[in-house]
């Protein structure tokens, strides 16, 4: 939504930020934002598309989290109206308290899925995979990831700094990785996508199959990866080789900084 106002320099200046911010939200989550929808409705499609189970998003526990979050979205989003160094401060403090969403996001995941395994033992079940901590943690991952890009943008770190920084991105996109059962459940749009990828697969393995190949035809077609997915591999792949570069011209020697 805000990707117009966020463009490649020249940025906009303090008068298109200024009306934007304020006419963006005036009535707190339940106003609509730029036209789109209202910012609690944002957080239950954000929670549909992760694939959290229906029954689990109407008990209490569900709604009282989706209304703080939708709060911290509100003002995540009225931090990006501001330039980049604001943003950056003012990220640092989102940050912080969606730290402690997460620690609420936990419990009510204790709550919301706790049940007995057969053994006895309490262990948590969602019958999509899908936990609201595992949903809170990819939405926030995507904040940690502006603070850190705002810093290149805005020359803040030293050159020697570089290589564990890269290192650190690289782990961060792998942690987004790990956290995205939308990509494999559901009927989200981009699993719709590659479930007709896979329906496709499915037919040739059918003709194979009519033709003497039964092995093909119990073989499961493995679904395409989203393309944010492939977008997330790809940086997280140039954040690593970014890192080796850097480690090793510094373990070589080689790596020198202009005064």
């Amino acid at each position: 939504l805000l990707s117009p106002y966020t463009p490649p320099p020249p940025y906009p200046g303090a008068v298109p930020r200024s009306f934007l911010r304020n006419l963006m939200a005036p009535d707190g989550r339940d106003s609509v934002i730029c036209g789109h929808s209202t910012m609690n409705a944002m957080i239950d499609d954000s929670m549909k598309a992760y694939m959290l189970p229906a029954l689990a998003l109407e008990r209490p526990e569900a709604l009282t989290l989706a209304k703080g979050v939708a709060k911290l979205a509100l003002e995540y989003f009225v931090t990006l109206c501001y330039n980049l160094g604001r943003q950056r401060r003012r990220l640092a403090h989102c940050m912080e308290e969606w730290g402690q969403m997460q620690a609420h996001a936990d419990q009510v995941d204790q709550v919301v899925f706790a049940t007995l395994d057969r053994t006895g033992r309490p262990v948590l079940a969602s019958p999509t995979k899908a936990y609201f901590s595992a949903w809170l943690l990819d939405r926030a991952l995507v904040m940690v990831d502006r603070f850190l890009e705002l810093g290149f943008q805005l020359r803040l770190y030293a050159p020697f700094e570089f290589s564990m920084l890269y290192w650190y991105v690289d782990y961060l996109h792998g942690v987004a990785l790990s956290c995205q059962p939308a990509s494999f459940y559901g009927d989200s749009p981009d699993f719709i996508e590659r479930q007709m990828v896979a329906e496709k697969g499915k037919a040739l393995q059918k003709k194979k199959a009519k033709a003497g190949d039964k092995q093909a035809a119990e073989r499961p077609a493995v679904p395409e990866p989203t393309r944010r997915h492939l977008f997330t591999e790809a940086h997280q792949s140039i954040c690593r080789g970014m890192f080796r570069l850097v480690a090793g011209l510094e373990k070589e020697g080689l790596y020198f900084v202009q005064p």
